[in-house]
């Protein structure tokens, strides 16, 4: 009997390796000029390692059309393979070329290793799916405080090949992201595991990511595996850091309306790099935020530390003990509010862990346990509180190590 078009895509999508984001009847792309007949529906559209995949499936011996064309001219991505399949024939394209020497179908690492050696950032993509990701979020009825909790998980999750289940309901997505995060997340530190609980009880347990409809988790979810597919955040790629908190700055000051009222600033990623040289930085630094937020100088400064470690040309076990080293004793922050507290757990579990020494605590108290363990201080002193910008600064200087230096930005912090 002969394989249906469906037959055709499961065995397609098995030997490829990836899982298809689309089931045929999707909108992948749009149009590029109006009243053409342009296909815009491919049976098959995969990510990897900031890879494209796109499919023209046939049921089997059914003869192949030039709809690979349509849908390849109308790709986003530079870096793509192109299939036109029916079980029998085979037709592979690299970036809109045919290949004549690709005579059947590999896996996924075939076509990354010979064509795609090294991953390669697209920004533009990424830019263009966190606005849909905002919009999908939005009319889902999601609360937006759950938002970018709720993208570090799953992305975590991705991160760490922990399997979300899309085969059942929205109960069973939140569940299948919850178990992950459990594995993921170890139980000590205490402070990793108040992270891991406030993920699992507060944002999973959220009762409007419960109501959303599973159409709409599913898109998001779809959405934020090829966002994620298209951000490398390798040890030694700043651009990559760099992309991972543009996007989720999207969302956290769309989740962060009161933000000024709450004397909360979200530092640029510039400032935050020229902080760092300012306060004449390096790998070799114990770094704090003392009023870190989401991590951003932490963040900044521990794709700054990974750089500055890769160029001294260490062979790979002395490379890896140095990133451990950095992770896991260099940097440090403090963080009054929980769920701030838990976005820059998350966002260093994103950049390549460091999560550990991320305190949810008040750091008048905290600092005092932090004495002399500290060489460089980075801060943007909160505003609009009880307690002056000043006084911020005073307590994080007082118990620094001797010899060391700060470089804090009050250029905001206006009453």
């Amino acid at each position: 009997m002969a394989k249906n078009e469906f037959n055709i895509v499961d065995e397609f999508s098995a030997k490829l390796g990836l899982k298809n984001q689309t089931d045929g009847s999707l909108f992948i792309y749009k149009k590029d000029k109006k009243d053409t007949k342009q296909s815009t529906k491919p049976d098959g559209y995969y990510y990897y390692e900031g890879i494209t995949f796109i499919l023209d499936a046939k049921a089997e011996n059914k003869k192949l059309t030039g709809q690979l064309n349509d849908y390849m001219e109308l790709e986003s991505n530079v870096n793509f393979v192109g299939f036109a399949y029916n079980g029998v024939d085979f037709k592979c394209y690299i970036n809109g070329k045919f290949k004549d020497n690709e005579k059947e179908l590999q896996d996924k690492d075939y076509y990354k290793r010979k064509y795609f050696p090294q991953k390669i950032n697209n920004e533009i993509i990424v830019n263009i799916s966190a606005k849909k990701l905002a919009n999908l979020f939005r009319d889902s009825g999601i609360d937006k405080q759950m938002n970018v909790p709720f993208i570090g998980a799953v992305i975590l999750c991705m991160k760490y090949g922990k399997e979300i289940d899309l085969s059942g309901n929205t109960a069973t997505i939140l569940k299948s992201v919850a178990i992950g995060i459990q594995e993921i997340i170890s139980d000590n530190p205490v402070n990793r595991r108040s992270k891991k609980e406030f993920i699992t009880k507060k944002v999973l347990d959220d009762a409007t990511l419960k109501k959303a409809k599973f159409e709409d988790l599913y898109s998001i979810i779809a959405e934020i595996s090829k966002i994620y597919n298209f951000i490398n955040i390798s040890a030694d790629d700043y651009k990559g850091h760099d992309i991972m908190n543009n996007f989720l700055k999207v969302f956290r000051r769309w989740n962060s309306a009161n933000a000024n009222e709450k004397g909360e600033v979200f530092t640029p990623d510039h400032i935050a790099q020229l902080m760092y040289k300012l306060g004449d930085c390096s790998k070799d630094d114990f770094i704090l935020d003392p009023t870190c937020g989401s991590g951003t100088f932490l963040t900044n400064a521990m794709a700054n530390m990974f750089n500055e470690a890769s160029s001294l040309k260490l062979n790979d076990d002395e490379f890896q003990k140095m990133q451990i080293d950095i992770k896991s004793n260099r940097l440090f922050g403090i963080e009054l509010n929980e769920f701030n507290a838990t976005l820059a757990g998350i966002n260093m579990l994103l950049h390549g862990d460091g999560a550990s020494n991320i305190y949810n605590e008040n750091c008048f108290t905290k600092l005092k346990g932090l004495e002399y363990l500290y060489t460089k201080v980075l801060m943007n002193p909160p505003f609009s509180q009880k307690d002056i910008e000043l006084k911020f600064v005073y307590e994080t200087l007082q118990y620094m190590a001797m010899g060391g230096g700060s470089s804090i930005n009050i250029a905001k912090a206006k009453r």
